[in-house]
């Protein structure tokens, strides 16, 4: 089935990006960019590929992240060196506004984006790929895929700024 395919991967595309973060953290080297861009657009397509709908109906138990929010953003650190708070639109729908620009801070986007990404492929183990695929598409539309697009923008300008 087309479903399961594309959930199958999302989950493995989710499942690599989190495994190059922690090998980045383990190894204190950092992530070439062009990695990082190829994961993130990669997660973004298939993300969006298909209507998630609704979340999927979950285990009673949440399932337990082991790694807090402080060691997501400590392993980000050793991704993103360098690179942390950047200007963003508030609302880019908002061309008139003489609304000031957001700080965004690519190390909280790296590290928020790992945690839904690492509950994700935890939940598929559980659940299955498309239950967790479709957790992991809602959670994209309400949380982490804000923090995707404005990490993609700034490392589209970094990778650009450089040539």
């Amino acid at each position: 089935m087309a479903q399961d395919a594309d959930a199958r991967l999302l989950i493995e595309a989710a499942r690599r990006l989190v495994d190059m973060v922690l090998a980045s953290a383990q190894s204190k080297q950092a992530v070439a960019i062009t990695d990082l861009i190829n994961g993130l657009d990669s997660l973004a397509v298939l993300a969006v590929r298909s209507n998630g709908g609704e979340p999927a109906e979950l285990p009673i138990e949440p399932v337990e992240n082991p790694r807090d929010y402080q060691t997501w953003r400590d392993a980000a650190l050793c991704v993103l060196p360098g690179l942390g708070l950047y200007h963003a639109p508030a609302d880019p729908r908002d061309v008139g506004s003489n609304e000031p620009k957001v700080v965004g801070d690519a190390i909280d986007d790296l590290a928020d984006i790992c945690i839904e990404l690492h509950e994700g492929v935890r939940l598929a183990e559980s659940i299955g790929d498309v239950g967790a695929a479709s957790h992991l598409r809602w959670t994209f539309r309400a949380h982490w895929g804000k923090h995707l697009r404005e990490l993609q923008w700034l490392l589209h300008s970094v990778l650009t700024s450089a040539d």
